[in-house]
């Protein structure tokens, strides 16, 4: 089914604070970090209160009227969008009119700062397959002092030249020490004008720079169906994140290449190599995962595209990331879910037919259900770096 996506863009007034995961009493630092980008459940919400706020006011009804009524069917309820026409896409950067995705994680950067380059997997070291979890594997391999790339962001650009098997170049990448700065700030539980014992604690904000002034905002993309559509809220200040801060919240009316998502050129088969194909399969945002204990003992060693089956050769994951939230219709904390953060990969092996399958699923989903509907586990397919023409 294809959507047609509004797309806003979130800028910030002041600073902003996406608190992490990590209780106020944990161990170690006291001191409450800031997520970025937003979680997409905390853009979500924006958005459907909005909607909400919007369809309310049009037909007469209360939040109250939410569990049975008709706004169900285009917001969903809580957690649960059965039904609903909703659908979701983000949440990425954008910048220099141009979306900006995490990088892969197969991209590194070069000793003593000497560019950039990728992870490798070769198909003619047969004499490195290694003994895994997995059965025996060639894994990729990377030179010596090289260091993967984290906390950086990708233009569409250099994700078009990624899913070639090519290189971007330096100025395709946004690092995150280059658009944020970190605020701390202090922070007391009041009462009867005194402090409360034990309720002492600080955070740390984030202020977007502006870089080569041009400003940084974050995206999302929303779908309600067409019949819907005329309750997408217009452009506002709304208070978003944590501490109600404030930002502003833009319906960008133009339908254009700003918004696509990076684009695959059509398979050569002269990439192949005994009949076979290496594609790697790109995370575009976090993807849940249901019990992580038991991905950890049992590693996966195949992957469904959309109905089409392939053998996984090997992968490489970030850091298990951890998200919450708070649940409107119970008025309580979400349970803590483990993500697949967005960039990871999969080097997959494939026939040359399958190949030229798998790379019209530009976009596709590893999700389904609630989770598909928030976005959750969108890809992106190209061809293995080191055997691209």
């Amino acid at each position: 089914m294809s959507h047609s996506f509004q797309h806003y863009l979130f800028e910030p007034i002041d600073s902003w604070f996406f608190r992490e995961a990590r209780s106020m009493d944990s161990s170690g630092t006291n001191t409450l970090s800031s997520l970025f980008p937003p979680p997409t459940k905390t853009l979500l919400g924006a958005i459907r209160h909005h909607i909400g706020e919007k369809y309310n006011a049009d037909k007469g009804k209360t939040w109250k009227d939410l569990e049975t009524g008709e706004l169900r069917k285009i917001i969903g309820y809580g957690e649960d969008y059965e039904g609903s026409s909703f659908q979701a896409q983000g949440s990425w950067l954008f910048y220099n009119d141009q979306l900006y995705f995490p990088a892969s994680a197969c991209l590194v950067k070069k000793a003593d700062n000497q560019g950039y380059g990728f992870f490798q997997l070769k198909q003619d070291e047969k004499e490195k397959i290694l003994a895994s979890d997995m059965g025996n594997k060639n894994f990729v391999r990377c030179d010596a002092g090289d260091k993967p790339l984290e906390n950086y962001w990708l233009s569409r650009t250099g994700w078009e030249l990624v899913l070639r098997g090519m290189l971007p170049a330096e100025a395709e990448l946004l690092a995150k020490e280059d658009i944020l700065i970190g605020e701390p700030r202090l922070g007391i539980g009041l009462e009867n004008k005194s402090t409360q014992k034990g309720m002492l604690y600080t955070t740390e904000h984030i202020r977007l720079k502006d870089k080569d002034n041009k400003d940084i905002k974050v995206y999302l993309g929303v779908d309600i169906g067409e019949e819907n559509k005329n309750y997408l809220p217009d452009s506002q200040l709304i208070r978003f994140g944590g501490e109600a801060r404030m930002a502003e919240m833009k319906k960008d009316k133009n339908d254009d290449q700003r918004f696509s998502l990076p684009e695959m050129t059509l398979f050569d088969e002269s990439n192949c190599d005994n009949n076979e194909v290496i594609l790697v399969v790109y995370l575009l945002t976090p993807m849940p995962v249901a019990n992580l204990e038991k991905v950890i003992n049992n590693a996966q060693t195949q992957i469904m595209i959309d109905g089409i089956q392939s053998d996984i050769e090997t992968a490489i994951i970030g850091k298990v990331q951890r998200f919450g939230g708070w649940d409107m219709v119970n008025h309580k904390p979400s349970p803590l879910r483990s993500y697949l953060p967005a960039g990871s990969c999969w080097y997959i092996r494939c026939n040359p037919t399958t190949a030229k399958e798998l790379l019209k699923k530009q976009g596709a989903y590893l999700t389904r259900g609630n989770e598909k509907v928030q976005g959750y586990g969108q890809i992106l397919i190209g061809l293995n770096p080191t055997i691209s023409k």
